[in-house]
């Protein structure tokens, strides 16, 4: 949560809204102005006007205004402080843009601005400043995205030192959508479409652009002149409802009058909800009643749905999560409480709200969901962990997302509150929290559990959770298993919860060691999602803030011909597969590897060369790392004003920790076969058999039979390929792999069954050997025979390693082709 204002009467922000006090504020505006200038070149100066339009705006449910190209006089500010009313003005700062190239000019642009805000700073009508208006297209691509967001940055670093307590935007449009702009609070669009499906379409992308931020839509309007009055209102109507349904924070209606100047009166069109003499329009209803039926209005009937918490010893969070799920402004919803086998005062707390509480012995996690859809009445089942809280809309959204009939699942993102200790505030800004990941704007891959919410139909389907994931693992498993079916998992923004990052490193080290063992369990049921470096291959892209990107990865902008595309978006190229390997925990050793080796270089000079890819590794990783730390909205924490250098160096280790982590919890949790006793080692050589089956099963059943036993190994790797002779691969680690061959001849009720299984070691693991091989004899040649000694034992350990790993994945694939043999029905 954050907030611009230690004045709690101000305006500030709550996730993906706006909130003054911590309650949900919708901003519901309309732009005003431009209007001519009086002939001493001052506008906003008819006292009368201002009183008489401000007090039909407050009559008509209006609580904000827009100044969209200029700061105003006090004055108007004043009076719209009488009506209640929000102002968001602008610094106009399109309007100098020129001076960043004309430099003979001296112009002081900060200067200059800084005089009008010191005119109106800590007025408390002012909602926010915007830094300026749909800058031209022409002169962003003339100077380049980079150096504007720059200028932007620096205009944004300047402002909040003036005024410190304010809330920052910049109005930005399809032309230019391409800038970044993750330092300000919010990100505000003018948009103008009258396709009511492209519309609602292209809101969701720009929610996924603002990501943890509000989105404000600072201009929506129909023009009446062309449109006709009932066009207008009706098209208004539509452009309200799509804009709440996805979960805009305000929308500003383009504009309060026809009345509009820009260097002369403006009469080609009149998108005023009132005309030149401050007559009414339709429009003027229709977007009174819109807004003041939100959120009811956005559906004629709500489903009921059956909130279930499960908790394992969380009494020092759950009175948050219980506290907010009592105040939701939803009709129709329960709340379970799945108490897992708790040992401290987690039932107790339970016990004193309006909740139905379940105590079971300690189960895990997937137990604790399954119990909890079990007892649920509701068609929809919202999951929430212990430690989340959801604002008080949050369940309109879940169900607005359930509005497609193909949905099985839909959920939204999570946000961390801030404020709680610098180190708390250092881990909720750094990576390592729980990500969505989304095939599109609308539409999930996963979903995170602490705010996954499933329909009960699906869960009776599929048996519901797999109790084998106790702590973590289980949303993927389940979002895998519902997309299997066919199925899609909805995305909703707006549909966030709160949800609190670990207060200590030492916290935070446990958690992903427990990410990194379930890791290593969905890896073992689902091998065909992760590539041959043990890495999730994840169809869409990871959601959130203090996502780790590829160093190297390189964007373009579509800007059409000349130009002139309308929608100017950025779009990324493919990264490679050795950038994408410097984001992978093991990565670090790799690092790790070549400093060894290139310690070597004390007994034989040349292999310091490896010490230089150590170091080279090294840099990478730390300058990704603070490409990635300057990105971070350290202003969302208080502690950026009192300990910005130790906030920003703590959340700069917590970068380099956090991988740590995870490849620990991989290592120590990883399931190897040669622990469990029904697997056993066989040589690794070509293996054939041939048996004579008295039971006639279908070649392809058979064979379905040993992959579904090869999975329930963890060792399963792929099937094989269009123009492969092979039938199954199984791996048997980093080094080596085995592929099973299989023939089936049929012979009426009888069979002759041929199989062979054949180790292969990996390519990776050949480089390795031919590259210590090599280096051991031309050390030995040098005369550094201790040189020599260290390439041999590498060589040496490679090699046994890739003969344990084929080894492993003959005896695997031997036992699975036996049992199938022996197999004598489907």
């Amino acid at each position: 949560m954050t907030s611009n204002s230690e004045d709690p009467h101000r305006l500030g922000i709550s996730g993906k809204f706006f909130a003054i006090a911590g309650k949900h504020v919708l901003l519901r505006g309309t732009t005003y102005g431009s209007f001519e200038p009086d002939s001493s070149g001052k506008e906003y100066v008819n006292v009368e006007m201002l009183h008489r339009d401000f007090a039909e705006m407050q009559k008509q449910g209006f609580n904000c205004l827009r100044i969209p190209h200029r700061i105003p006089n006090r004055m108007l500010l004043d009076i719209a402080q009488q009506y209640d009313l929000k102002v968001m003005i602008s610094l106009g700062c399109e309007q100098y843009i020129g001076y960043l190239a004309d430099t003979a000019k001296k112009f002081d642009i900060f200067g200059h601005m800084k005089s009008e805000v010191d005119a109106v700073k800590g007025h408390p009508s002012i909602f926010c400043y915007s830094l300026g208006n749909e800058m031209q297209p022409s002169f962003v691509r003339w100077f380049g995205p980079r150096k504007i967001e720059a200028f932007l940055r620096e205009l944004t670093v300047q402002l909040r030192s003036w005024d410190p307590f304010c809330l920052v935007t910049y109005v930005n449009f399809p032309t230019t959508e391409y800038l970044q702009l993750p330092f300000l609070d919010f990100l505000s669009f003018n948009i103008y479409l009258e396709n009511r499906s492209k519309y609602a379409d292209y809101i969701s992308r720009l929610q996924n652009i603002a990501g943890d931020r509000p989105l404000l839509l600072a201009e929506v309007g129909v023009d009446s002149e062309s449109r006709g009055l009932e066009k207008q209102a009706e098209e208004l109507d539509w452009l309200i409802d799509e804009s709440l349904r996805s979960g805009c924070a305000g929308v500003f209606i383009f504009s309060w009058t026809d009345e509009w100047y820009v260097r002369r009166p403006i009469t080609e069109w009149a998108f005023g909800l009132t005309d030149w003499t401050r007559q009414p329009k339709p429009a003027l209803s229709t977007v009174s009643k819109a807004f003041k039926g939100y959120p009811l209005r956005l559906k004629e009937e709500w489903p009921f749905i059956s909130v279930v918490v499960c908790s394992f010893n969380g009494s020092a969070t759950l009175p948050k999560t219980l506290d907010a799920l009592t105040r939701m402004n939803y009709p129709r919803y329960e709340v379970i409480v799945i108490d897992d086998g708790s040992t401290d005062q987690t039932p107790t707390i339970a016990q004193g709200y309006p909740v139905e509480l379940i105590s079971t012995p300690n189960q895990g996690l997937s137990a604790a969901r399954n119990l909890g859809w079990q007892l649920a009445q509701g068609n929809i089942i919202a999951y929430l962990d212990d430690d989340a809280f959801p604002p008080a809309d949050w369940l309109f959204f879940i169900a607005i997302a359930f509005d497609a009939p193909e949905c099985a699942a839909a959920g939204g993102p999570n946000f961390p509150p801030l404020g709680r200790s610098i180190q708390a505030d250092a881990i909720a800004l750094a990576p390592g929290g729980p990500k969505a990941v989304l095939i599109s704007d609308t539409e999930a891959e996963h979903l995170p559990g602490c705010n996954l919410c499933i329909r009960r139909s699906a869960l009776e389907e599929l048996g519901g959770f797999d109790p084998r994931f106790r702590a973590a693992g289980d949303d993927v498993d389940i979002c895998w298993r519902i997309l299997d079916r066919g199925w899609s998992i909805r995305y909703h923004a707006s549909a966030f919860v709160w949800h609190h990052a670990r207060s200590t490193i030492k916290a935070l080290w446990k958690q992903q060691a427990g990410y990194g063992k379930a890791e290593s369990l969905l890896q073992g049921k689902w091998p065909e999602k992760y590539n041959e470096t043990g890495q999730t291959s994840w169809r869409g892209r990871i959601y959130g803030s203090s996502v780790m990107k590829p160093l190297f990865l390189r964007s373009r902008v579509y800007h059409g011909e000349w130009g002139r595309a309308p929608f100017q978006a950025l779009h990324y190229k493919s990264s490679s597969f050795l950038a994408d390997c410097t984001l992978m925990p093991e990565f670090y050793l790799l690092i790790i590897f070549f400093f060894i080796l290139g310690l070597s270089g004390l007994l034989w000079p040349p292999l310091f060369i490896f010490a230089g890819f150590s170091l080279l590794g090294l840099v990478v990783l730390l300058s990704n790392i603070l490409v990635h730390v300057r990105q971070t909205q350290f202003h969302l924490s208080s502690f950026a004003r009192t300990r910005p250098l130790a906030l920003a160096s703590l959340t700069a280790l917590l970068y380099i920790l956090q991988p740590l982590a995870r490849l620990h919890g991989r290592i120590r949790y990883r399931v190897l076969p040669w622990w469990k006793k029904d697997f056993a080692f066989f040589w690794p050589w070509i293996w054939g058999f041939s048996y004579w089956s008295d039971a006639a099963i279908p070649a392809d059943q058979r064979l379905l039979y040993m992959e579904h036993k090869i999975q329930g190994t963890g060792f399963f790797d792929r099937r094989s390929g269009l123009f492969d002779r092979w039938d199954l691969q199984v791996k048997g680690g980093f080094f080596g792999k085995a592929r099973i061959y299989f023939a089936c001849e049929n012979h009426g009720s009888s069979q002759m069954l041929r199989a062979s299984v054949i180790p292969f070691v990996r390519r990776r693991a050949l480089v390795l050997l031919v590259l210590f091989i090599l280096s051991g004899l031309l050390a030995s040649k040098n005369g550094a025979f201790e040189a020599a000694t260290v390439f041999l034992v590498f060589f040496a350990a490679v090699f046994v390693l890739s003969m344990i790993n084929c080894a492993l994945a003959c005896g695997v694939s031997r036992k699975a082709v036996l049992e199938s043999f022996l197999c004598k029905r489907t």
